[in-house]
C-alpha cells in the first residue's frame, strides 16, 4: 500500500500541473482536497463499530474505484473532488487498520510496532515516489492514475482472499495473546 501512495503523491501533483495546467496554485488545491478528504474521514470514523478489517478493505477497493475515475477526469475540479473522496475512503481504511493494531497489540510495543511500521511505510512511500518519477516518462498521469486504481483493486481483492482463508477473530485474539 505505501507504494501505490508513494506514486499517489507524484501523480496529483502531476495531474495539477501537467494535465491542467493549474500551476502551484492547482498542486496546493489537489494537497487540500486530499487533507478535507482525511479530516472528513476522522469524522466518519465514530460511527464504525466492528468489522474493521472488511471495512478497511472495502475502502481499499474504493479508493482504487476512485483513481480509476480520476484517470478519466477531463475537468480540473473533477480531479479535486475525486481527490476528496479518494483521500476520504483512504482515511477510513488507515484508521479501521490501526484500529485493529491498537486493540490487539499491548500498550508496551504499541510505540515501538508503530513506529517500525511508521519507518517502513515512509521508506516504502520515499522509494515509490523516486520510482513513480521514471514511470512518468513512460506513463502519462493519467495513465499513471489508472495503475494506481488498478493496483488498489487488485489489493483490496488479494485481502479479501486472504481474509477468507483465515478466522480473523480466532487468529487477532491468538496474536494478542502471544503479543
Amino acid at each position: 500500500m505505501p507504494l501505490a501512495n508513494g506514486i499517489d503523491n507524484v501523480v496529483f501533483n502531476l495531474i495539477a500541473l501537467d494535465v491542467f495546467s493549474q500551476g502551484n496554485i492547482g498542486v496546493g488545491l489537489i494537497y487540500g482536497a486530499l487533507g478535507i478528504g482525511f479530516v472528513l474521514s476522522s469524522f466518519i470514523t465514530k460511527w464504525i463499530r466492528g468489522k474493521y478489517i472488511i471495512i478497511a478493505v472495502v475502502m481499499i477497493f474504493f479508493e482504487g474505484i476512485g483513481h480509476l475515475f480520476l484517470s478519466q477526469s477531463y475537468l480540473f475540479y473533477q480531479a479535486i473532488l475525486l481527490a476528496i473522496m479518494i483521500s476520504f475512503v483512504g482515511g477510513i481504511s488507515n484508521i479501521c487498520f490501526d484500529t485493529v493494531l491498537m486493540k490487539i497489540l499491548p500498550k508496551s510495543k504499541r510505540g515501538f510496532l508503530f513506529g517500525t511500521f511508521s519507518m517502513i511505510q515512509n521508506s516504502s512511500m520515499g522509494i515509490a515516489m523516486i520510482l513513480a518519477g521514471f514511470l512518468t516518462e513512460w506513463l502519462s498521469p493519467l495513465s499513471s492514475a489508472l495503475l494506481v486504481g488498478v493496483s488498489y483493486v487488485i489489493f483490496a481483492l488479494v485481502f479479501m482472499i486472504a481474509f477468507k482463508q483465515i478466522n480473523i477473530r480466532h487468529s487477532l485474539m491468538k496474536l494478542k495473546n502471544i503479543t
